[in-house]
């Protein structure tokens, strides 16, 4: 196939044989079905077109993989004698055939075209190309006959031309061929058509096509086009263009002496015709190719020698040209620009495309300045693009041949049009301004700055794109220097507004950056020093920072390379851009604070400071600036420097939160532009002493970064991957800070952020050799935070805490960040989160304890609220539904559903919809933040995971391991935090603060540690103690029914702790563990109730019990669990369904009177 390419990427052109396939297959009866030579005898002498050869033919023709036959006896000269004789019957006869007509007007033409000017031609043999002589031969024969007959048949006369084309690359291969001149006189009677050249004209010979030309001569086709030409009745434009052009094609062959007598009236003709040409003529759209016709003529006028003729064809073509550009109709005045710039390019194609004379550039010009061509058509459509495209490359031509008062007219035809117009006016005189000499360009920024002054913000971005793209066309870099200045001056005028500004600070830069000229590195130096001035004088900053900055980075166009930081560096080093920008940015800065003051406002990101920019944008531009300086130039960060920013935008009690939002972000990211010393210096003298009250979401990723890095560099951190980091040393730089920060920072997103961040560097990143010892560990990370806690709790006044307690409470979550909070808020804040950071801390520890608690929390030891979990099985699929409570273990709920499909827990996997819960045994169901019906998808598997180090049934088996479980247990912060009973002492105490916040956090700390061991042990006496009464020996154990008086009347406790009493009874009463000895269960419940255990239950109930100023979800936790105990007590049964309604209060009471 064609498309195929060599091994160069040049298209790889077949042979004939390849193409068209060898001689013989065309005679081969069997291949083709082609006739015997007495089959083609007698079609010669019939009339009918040969049906099957032009099917045969069509196929072979219309394909990618065409094959032309070129031999007498085939198809294609078969139906080109068909067709012959079918001219020869009359007018009209081959035109009536519809496949006749199907084969002139396509099939053959088509044929043609490829066997004369296909690239696969010039590899052919000489016995094809003789052929394809043959196939011509016929052709002329049957064109000639044609044009003897109305009306002109134009396809022909295209294939004719294609034919004649002395520069078809069949000609060009034969064109050393030579033709017998004398036959050919002989036949023609002396009046022969076409010659070869003269051996002196150093012409090619090209004899074949004078055989061509000759036989066409032969059958009387040069007659009968002549004939056409002069006496064909309302003869068209076209029809007269086609007539002449394929004798304009091979004029160089043609003979002089021939051509002039017979020709020269029917060139007279043709200039008459087109000179008589009428306006309506010239409005049609086929009035284009009158060039082509003027061109033909001229080209015969050259050959013949009539060079008085030439003359007035060119001058006539000029004219007509005129003509149509006068007329106001589109296609007339489009046809015009199209031919005047078919005129500007001839001079320059006329040696690549073989035009011969063509009009002088000179006296192009003289006649376009003369009948101000450019003008005239200016004068209309300037709405079409393809129409304005033209007029471009006119207007080019002129340059300084125009007239300022032919620029002024040309500038005045774009006032008041539509944008579009506008904008192609414009693209004109960019284009022409390239070529302008000086004059022409002063008085052309003479009409812009004119204009200027007036106009609006729309048409003066108009003027700057006009002004831009004549920089950019200025290839020679002549008018550059003025484009500059003009765009510099205008984004200097004071009522500029701000898009006007930026747009023409854009061109300009664009100018510069985008020009090779070395004439403006010069410029590029100028408009930087002016940059400089600007900012020193402390006017125009915004923009001259934002100049500097586009021009220091046009250095990077090319690519990075060391040339490139070398040019940052000594602009550095030039204007010390660093403390110039610094220095900058402390006085638009304390300006801006200034004019605030003076409004009485305060300073805000969105405050104007120059009319055009805000604060923040004048803060934003200084810092990217010397952000870029100091990426881009390898340059390092002083400290002077570092503190000015410092000093600005952050310790500056007039900054903003965006002024220390933006300063926060650039420290964080130009962290690696500071040396090891000036990064100790910032966080040792800046970060550590930032107020945490201030500190955003970009300030702790600064402080988190600071961190890092400084202990990094001091060795006392490791880093192992791009974002974990392990503890060396536990005397990290700036970690008191990080306690402070999480303890008083006012976002609650910061402050987890930072809790866990102290998390990591006090357990869960330490090196393997700082957790030997986890007992010490955990102490001591517990005497820290009860130590802060101590320090909290005498900075809250106790006597006032309770009253302002609610107003606390009220404000929460709606206090104004940007408003500092008075000092017992921050107290009380302090106290919940060293709360919260206690609960992370014994979670996070105690989640990596696979073994079952032996000394479990409080939390897992008594009946949280009813909760329904459905579980949806895989295998065997089933659903259901599990009555559990809010205390549950997960571990318990696994064993649940073992029980149901009847295998082990440990062939059970269970999770939720976006984890798997296979390592959170011990958890609890409200840790989780399970909701009543929570979803819980289970896998089963055929073989027991374990789900945890230790299996449960594995510890409980053997008293050794038992021994080392409880060992083990016992290092827990949880465990260590409650074998001292001084902590619930101190949770009582935070309680009696009365702040909500305070309460809900002393209650989930509580929930993690094991239960108070003096509880439970005072509780004992019901079960080791008989029923008696009161005793007056002090050394004798108290008895049950003092037990319950000093634990359960709210006379002798406070609400908080008789709620805690109350969950510690619950476990006892129904124990939630395994472990629980049934009997001592029963004697429990018995001695209690025997004790009057019923009647303390009830009295919670009562409404004096709980008056209403105690904490609502004191209250409510109180009456919840007191109503389960009823339940049981009184039904036996224990509350497992939320739907279950418990006995009313007044049934309670009648009960408990009886």
């Amino acid at each position: 196939e064609f498309s195929q390419l060599d091994e160069d990427g040049a298209p790889q052109l077949p042979g004939y044989e390849e193409v068209v396939g060898p001689s013989s297959r065309f005679t081969d009866v069997k291949d083709l079905d082609s006739p015997p030579m007495e089959d083609v005898a007698a079609l010669s002498s019939s009339v009918e077109f040969p049906l099957t050869h032009f099917y045969e033919l069509e196929g072979r023709v219309h394909t990618d993989q065409w094959s032309i036959p070129y031999k007498r006896e085939e198809s294609l000269a078969v139906c080109m004698m068909a067709a012959i004789r079918m001219i020869r019957k009359g007018p009209g006869i081959a035109e009536g055939d519809e496949n006749c007509q199907k084969f002139l007007q396509r099939t053959m033409p088509d044929a043609f075209t490829k066997l004369v000017t296909h690239d696969a031609v010039l590899r052919w043999d000489l016995t094809i190309m003789e052929g394809i002589l043959d196939m011509c031969q016929i052709l002329m024969e049957l064109i000639a006959l044609r044009l003897k007959q109305p009306p002109i048949p134009m396809k022909l006369l295209d294939l004719l031309a294609t034919v004649l084309n002395s520069e078809c690359n069949y000609h060009h291969k034969m064109r050393g061929k030579r033709t017998d001149s004398a036959r050919w006189t002989r036949v023609l009677d002396g009046n022969v058509f076409a010659v070869m050249p003269s051996s002196q004209s150093h012409k090619d010979m090209k004899g074949w096509l004078v055989e061509i030309m000759n036989t066409f001569a032969q059958h009387g086709g040069v007659e009968a086009v002549k004939q056409a030409i002069l006496n064909t009745q309302d003869l068209k434009l076209k029809e007269l263009t086609a007539l002449f052009l394929p004798f304009s094609l091979c004029e160089d062959y043609i003979e002089p002496r021939y051509l002039k007598r017979e020709f020269s009236k029917c060139m007279l003709h043709a200039i008459s015709f087109v000179k008589n040409l009428t306006e309506d003529d010239l409005k049609e759209k086929e009035v284009g190719c009158v060039s082509d016709l003027l061109k033909a003529i001229k080209s015969l006028l050259i050959r013949c020698s009539l060079w008085d003729l030439m003359g007035s064809v060119d001058q006539l073509r000029l004219d007509t040209t005129v003509r149509m550009l006068n007329i106001s109709h589109f296609n007339a005045k489009m046809n015009a620009l199209k031919e005047v710039v078919r005129l500007i390019e001839e001079p320059s194609q006329s040696a690549s495309k073989g035009v011969k004379n063509p009009i002088t550039v000179d006296k192009i010009t003289e006649w376009m300045v003369e009948n101000k061509v450019l003008s005239v058509a200016l004068g209309g459509n300037l709405h079409q693009s393809q129409y304005c495209d033209k007029l471009k490359s006119i207007a080019e031509f002129l340059g300084t041949k125009l007239s300022l008062e032919e620029l002024t007219t040309i500038w005045e035809m774009q006032v008041d049009k539509n944008p579009v117009q506008v904008e192609n006016v414009h693209g004109i005189l960019a284009a022409a301004a390239s070529r302008f000499n000086t004059h022409q360009q002063d008085h052309l920024f003479y009409l812009i700055q004119q204009s200027w002054e007036t106009a609006s913000d729309r048409y003066r971005e108009k003027l700057i794109d006009l002004i831009g793209k004549m920089g950019k066309d200025d290839r020679q870099g002549k008018t550059a220097s003025k484009i500059l200045e003009l765009l510099w001056n205008l984004a200097h005028l004071p009522q500029s507004s701000r898009e006007m500004v930026e747009l023409a600070l854009d061109t300009h830069a664009s100018i510069l950056i985008d020009s090779y000229h070395s004439k403006l590195d010069a410029e590029k130096k100028l408009y930087m020093a002016k940059c400089v001035e600007d900012i020193k004088k402390n006017t125009w900053v915004v923009s001259a920072l934002h100049q500097l900055y586009c021009y220091a980075k046009g250095f990077f166009r090319s690519g990075y390379n060391y040339k490139d930081q070398h040019q940052v560096s000594e602009l550095q080093k030039q204007y010390d851009l660093l403390k110039l920008t610094a220095c900058s940015l402390t006085k638009c800065h304390a300006k801006s604070v200034q004019d605030c003051k003076q409004r009485s406002e305060t300073l805000s990101s969105d405050f104007i400071v120059d009319g055009r920019y805000t604060h923040s944008e004048c803060v934003e531009e200084h810092l990217r600036f010397m952000g870029f300086l100091l990426q881009e130039g390898a340059l390092y960060l002083p400290t002077r420097r570092a503190f000015d920013v410092w000093d600005t935008l952050i310790s500056n009690p007039d900054a903003c939160a965006a002024d220390r939002k933006l300063a926060f972000k650039w420290f964080d990211s130009g962290m690696a532009d500071m040396e090891a010393e000036t990064q100790m210096h910032i966080f040792s003298m800046k970060v550590l002493k930032v107020e945490p009250c201030i500190l955003d979401v970009a300030g702790y990723q600064c402080l988190r970064s600071f961190f890092e890095t400084i202990n990094l560099n001091g060795r006392r951190l490791k880093k192992t991957s791009s974002s974990y980091f392990i503890v060396e040393n536990p005397e990290l730089i700036g970690i008191e800070y990080l306690w402070k920060a999480a303890l008083e920072v006012q976002d609650a997103r910061i402050a987890d952020e930072l809790i866990n961040n102290i998390l990591q560097v006090s357990y869960q990143n330490l090196s393997t050799k700082l957790k030997k010892d986890l007992i010490t560990l955990h102490k001591r990370f517990i005497s820290e935070v009860f130590s802060r806690l101590d320090a909290a709790l005498k900075a809250v006044d106790g006597s006032t805490a309770p009253s302002a307690a609610p107003q606390a409470q009220q404000q929460g979550s709606r206090r104004d960040s940007s408003d500092k909070p008075s000092d017992q808020n921050i107290q009380v804040q302090v106290i919940e989160r060293l709360l919260i950071l206690a609960q992370r801390y014994i979670t996070v520890v105690e989640e990596m304890h696979h073994f079952p608690r032996q000394l479990p929390p409080h939390g897992s030891c008594f009946r949280g609220h009813p909760i329904t979990l459905c579980v949806s099985s895989d295998q065997p699929k089933t659903d259901f539904k599990l009555e559990c409570h809010s205390n549950e273990m997960i571990s318990s709920v696994r064993q649940k559903i073992a029980n149901k499909l009847n295998i082990s827990h440990q062939q059970v996997q269970i999770g939720v919809s976006d984890r798997w819960l296979d390592a959170s045994d011990n958890k609890l169901i409200h840790q989780l933040n399970f909701t009543d019906q929570q979803l819980i998808i289970v896998k089963t598997h055929t073989t027991s995971t374990s789900y945890g180090k230790v299996t449960e049934t594995a510890v409980s088996g053997n008293s050794q391991r038992d021994a080392l479980a409880l060992e083990k247990e016992r290092s827990l912060p949880g465990v260590i935090l409650s074998a001292d009973g001084k902590v619930f002492d101190k949770m009582e105490q935070l309680c009696h603060i009365g702040n909500n916040r305070i309460t809900t956090a002393v209650r989930s700390l509580l929930i993690l540690i094991p239960t108070d061991q003096r509880v439970k042990d005072s509780l004992e006496v019901f079960v080791h103690s008989a029923l008696q009464g009161a005793s007056e020996d002090p050394q004798s154990p108290p008895s049950p029914q003092s037990v319950l008086k000093l634990y359960f009347d709210a006379a002798n406790v406070s609400p908080y702790q008789l709620l805690y009493n109350l969950e510690v009874l619950s476990s006892q009463l129904m124990p939630t563990l395994k472990d629980s000895d049934e009997a001592s269960t029963q004697l429990f419940r018995r001695n209690f109730l025997e004790a009057g255990g019923l009647k303390c239950v009830i009295n919670v109930l009562q409404k004096k019990t709980l008056p209403s100023h105690v904490n609502l979800l004191i209250r409510q936790d109180c009456y919840a669990i007191a109503l389960s105990l009823a339940r049981f007590l009184l039904c036996n049964q224990v509350l497992t369904q939320p739907t279950t309604r418990p006995p009313t209060f007044r049934q309670l009471s009648s009960i408990s009177t009886s």
